[in-house]
């Protein structure tokens, strides 16, 4: 099993968490949500792909949190923030295709 660091952002703080490459999105998750002390109800959650330099928020996970990490492409220090929903949810647009 691939030992993996996920760099987590939630507003101005950083975290650096240890994860499995074959743990489930959900796991990181929970790590996440746990680490930075939030308290909101997970549904209102997620992490999303980001970008530190331009704060920009990258791809989302909806739909694949079954999935595990090395699946869904999230590696060493990959980069991810939390998002805590009020209202709905943006979707990701990406415009490079």
């Amino acid at each position: 099993m691939d030992s993996i660091t996920v760099r987590v952002f939630h507003g101005l703080n950083v975290k650096l968490i240890a994860m499995k490459s074959s743990d489930p999105y959900n796991y990181l998750l929970s790590k996440a949500v746990a680490e930075f002390n939030i308290t909101d109800d997970l549904s209102n959650v997620r992490l999303r792909g980001y970008k530190p330099n331009t704060d920009s928020m990258l791809d989302t996970f909806t739909g694949k949190e079954d999935k595990r990490l090395d699946e869904l492409k999230i590696g060493h220090y990959r980069n991810l923030c939390i998002e805590i929903k009020s209202g709905e949810f943006e979707e990701y647009c990406n415009l490079s295709q």
